[in-house]
């Protein structure tokens, strides 16, 4: 049993270096379905992922591509709803060590140890202050998509400092304390149009009603931010 352990870091040795381009998928494949496992090869499991999790076998495109072990690797389990290809683009566009990898090879991850990293809104938020040139350059609709991810997990105090808040003259503003830059959300009760000429100190209307919303609450929850 130690020898048919010990051999398996050898052949995914021989994938990993692989230079033709199967070398990226075929790792991914020789991870085993953990929910399909012949009983007689079940305990080769718990030591086979042992290995796994400490050799390089996690590919990400970060770099121009490398292999990492699972502790520096950055996991994507976004849903396609999550503007993921952006969301991954712009990710790897701030240097991170984003990895894509079929579901059965993260059940295999997670059954074994849950100290993973993974594309998280806080995680973005962090990185995009950290990074900001990642995102600045991106155009009113990719910017949405950003800021609907942002403001996902409610953790609206986290979203100072990012140039993500959407006004009505088309730009975006910083996230940053009222004091120093109020903009002002229009209501039946006070309209745009009793502000005339401050378009960029006024919040766009036109930016969907779920990220409306959640501005609402960014502006009613006391952030100061707004």
């Amino acid at each position: 049993m130690k020898f048919r352990t010990q051999f398996a870091v050898p052949t995914f040795n021989v994938l990993v270096s692989s230079n033709s381009g199967l070398g990226v998928f075929l790792p991914n494949r020789a991870w085993p379905d953990i929910n399909s496992i012949d009983p007689t090869w079940k305990k080769l499991q718990d030591p086979l992922l042992r290995v796994l999790c400490s050799t390089p076998v996690i590919f990400t495109e970060a770099g121009g591509g490398k292999w990492l072990p699972i502790k520096d690797a950055i996991f994507d389990r976004l849903q396609e709803n999550e503007a993921r290809e952006l969301l991954l683009q712009v990710l790897l566009e701030a240097h991170q060590n984003v990895a894509t990898l079929p579901d059965h090879v993260i059940q295999c991850i997670t059954s074994h140890t849950h100290a993973i990293s993974e594309v998280t809104p806080s995680f973005v938020r962090v990185v995009f202050k950290n990074t900001p040139s990642c995102y600045r350059p991106l155009g009113r609709t990719e910017k949405l998509c950003l800021l609907k991810f942002v403001l996902k997990d409610d953790l609206f105090s986290e979203l100072q400092g990012l140039e993500l808040l959407p006004l009505s003259d088309g730009t975006f503003a910083t996230f940053k304390s009222s004091d120093v830059f109020a903009v002002y959300m229009p209501s039946p009760e006070h309209p745009a149009k009793l502000l005339p000429g401050l378009r960029h100190r006024i919040l766009a209307q036109d930016i969907g009603v779920e990220i409306l919303a959640k501005l609402k609450e960014v502006a009613e929850e006391g952030n100061n931010l707004m």
